[in-house]
């Protein structure tokens, strides 16, 4: 199951479980719990069944999530076609405004040219005016907005 979320919550702190319930309980298979165990899960002692602590499963499945985080510095976007933060090509984005305060902008990849996105509050749009690019593309007029009836409307 490529792309299954661990959840650390389902595991209980004071309690011990054995390989079998621990695959059962995290929805994985039981050679990924050895897998586990060989790349640096502590067991409770070296005897058969093998027992792990909960509280060590969730410390390790935590640091195991944080370490495959990729954080984006202020100037990059992540891109999830390559997996990696980049900077839009040309430095060039738009800005969608969602709120009165926030707004997403949008570039594309500079490496395999997909769409990346990333949300952003007025302040710091102002501070990344020096570095990128910003288009503002006008959106479409809503039906809110109009100032006379849609001809396809029965109310009048």
């Amino acid at each position: 199951m490529a792309g299954h979320q661990i959840n650390p919550n389902k595991v209980k702190t004071h309690r011990t479980y054995a390989v079998d319930e621990l695959a059962s309980l995290l929805g994985v298979h039981e050679h990924t719990v050895r897998n586990w165990q060989k790349s640096g899960l502590a067991s409770i002692d070296d005897q058969r069944p093998t027992l792990f602590k909960g509280s060590a499963l969730k410390t390790f499945i935590k640091n195991k999530r944080k370490s495959k985080k990729q954080p984006c510095s202020v100037h990059e976007m992540y891109c999830f076609k390559c997996r990696t933060p980049r900077r839009p090509a040309g430095d060039a984005v738009d800005y969608i405004p969602i709120t009165g305060t926030s707004g997403n902008l949008r570039g594309l990849c500079l490496v395999c040219e997909t769409l990346m996105h990333r949300r952003i509050s007025l302040p710091n749009l102002e501070a990344l005016k020096q570095v990128y690019d910003i288009a503002y593309p006008q959106d479409a007029e809503r039906l809110s907005g109009l100032s006379k009836a849609c001809l396809n409307c029965d109310s009048k």
